[in-house]
């Protein structure tokens, strides 16, 4: 009986790992997807402009997150916090 308790523990520990895992890929993805799309708008916009070194720097460290979700997983990123 004990040695079934901890299957099964085992089993939802890492099921839930895994739910972790997906969600912290999606999350990485829609922050880089978002930053793309901050990039494409700037390079459209007047490069002397004060907003366009700001939403440059900001899609820098939106990918820069990605990278770290993508990386580290939303474990990390809770360790982290």
């Amino acid at each position: 009986m004990r040695t079934q308790a901890g299957q099964a523990v085992g089993q939802l520990r890492g099921r839930i790992r895994e739910q972790a895992d997906t969600q912290s890929r999606g999350a990485a993805q829609g922050v880089r997807t978002w930053t793309d799309d901050l990039t494409t708008m700037t390079d459209g916009g007047k490069p002397d402009s004060p907003v366009h070194g700001v939403l440059r720097q900001v899609a820098g460290t939106g990918h820069k997150a990605a990278d770290y979700l993508e990386n580290r997983g939303i474990g990390g990123a809770a360790s982290d916090a």
